[in-house]
C-alpha cells in the first residue's frame, strides 16, 4: 500500500486537483480499475466520437490514436 500512497503523494503535489488523497487512494486500489501505459479501449471511445461528429472517420486500427511508441503493444 505504500506505493499508492506515495503514488497520491506526488500526483497530489504535482496537479491542483482538490481532491481528498483518501479519495484518491480509494480510487487507484480499486479492484475493477486497472493502469497501464499500453492504451486500453480507445478504439471504444473514438467510435463515439465519430458517430457524434466530433471526429471525421474512425481510425481503423487503435495505434492510429496514439503516438509510435505503443504502436508494438498489445492494445485495443
Amino acid at each position: 500500500m505504500a506505493a499508492w500512497e506515495r503514488a497520491v503523494t506526488a500526483y497530489a503535489n504535482g496537479s491542483n486537483l482538490k481532491m481528498l488523497r483518501a479519495y484518491m487512494l480509494e480510487i487507484l486500489v480499486d479492484s475493477e480499475s486497472a493502469y497501464s501505459t499500453t492504451p486500453k479501449g480507445g478504439l471504444i471511445y473514438a467510435s463515439v466520437l465519430a458517430r457524434a461528429g466530433v471526429v471525421t472517420a474512425k481510425p481503423a486500427p487503435w495505434a492510429d490514436l496514439f503516438l509510435s511508441g505503443v504502436q508494438g503493444r498489445d492494445g485495443s
